[in-house]
């Protein structure tokens, strides 16, 4: 078992390489629709910038790594931790989670309303999450 120590600590870590990672993959969309315009145009000169950038950002991106997955595994294993600590915090943790299960079960993942329902939720159990100091 890995203390809650170490959790808390690389849980801060890891949440700062997925932030990136998430700045990074917007930043590569960003590109890659400059890329279609300006080939559109025709401007090679600006293409072959642009191309540039996106391999910078694709090396950048691969150096990430799976940092959103292993956020999502610290998350989850501090959110274990809490449940199972009789935590009062770990009570409405687990609300949250029967709420998504429910979702999951009577809606698809694209429903409109229910969908942001799902993204709220998933929003304030990471907030709660984070909120709890180890």
């Amino acid at each position: 078992m890995i203390p809650f120590e170490m959790i808390e600590e690389d849980l801060g870590l890891a949440r700062e390489r997925a932030l990136r990672w998430a700045e990074l993959a917007e930043r590569r969309r960003l590109i890659v629709a400059s890329v279609e315009l300006v080939r559109h145009a025709g401007d090679r000169r600006a293409e072959a910038r642009l191309v540039e950038d996106l391999e910078i950002v694709d090396r950048e991106l691969s150096l990430a790594g799976p940092a959103r997955e292993i956020y999502a595994e610290l998350l989850a294993r501090r959110e274990r931790r809490l449940i199972e600590s009789a935590d009062p915090v770990g009570a409405e943790l687990l609300s949250i989670g029967r709420a998504l299960a429910e979702l999951s079960v009577d809606s698809p993942q694209g429903d409109g309303g229910l969908g942001r329902l799902r993204q709220r939720l998933l929003r304030r159990r990471e907030q709660v999450l984070l909120e709890v100091s180890g």
